[in-house]
């Protein structure tokens, strides 16, 4: 009974992910933050986000003007969804100061610099920020 609506959200309940990081996410930020989208989803199967972003990424800019699907994930530094409970559970790392990267594009800062590298070796063995 239910049929496979019923069937989507048990399998969900099934996962349990304990942190997912997105370095530079080049996914809309429109589509990702809607009421039904990405985020959410998630959120649904998993207990933390963690998005690392920079906003002068000009790689990221190119695939907004490319692309025309509006601003990347990865070139928001703002919290999101302030006051709503789910805030909690994602971290919004803003890295735009960082000063190692790569020919100026901004958009391999992570591995190269040892307090990212560090940062996420943490979410993985505590699974907290």
């Amino acid at each position: 009974p239910g049929g496979a609506e019923s069937s989507r959200h048990e399998d969900e309940r099934l996962l349990d992910i304990a942190t997912v990081t997105f370095f530079n996410s080049s996914s809309p930020e429109r589509g990702f933050l809607a009421e039904d989208g990405q985020l959410r989803g998630l959120l649904r199967i998993c207990r933390r986000v963690t998005l690392y972003t920079d906003q002068n990424d000009w790689a990221l800019r190119g695939v907004e003007l490319l692309g025309r699907a509006g601003r990347c994930v990865g070139r928001r530094v703002e919290p999101i969804w302030s006051g709503m409970p789910e805030a909690r559970r994602v971290d919004v790392v803003d890295c735009t100061s960082m000063d190692a990267n790569v020919n100026g594009i901004r958009h391999s800062y992570f591995d190269l610099n040892v307090h990212v590298l560090g940062d996420l070796g943490e979410l993985l063995k505590d699974e907290r920020p």
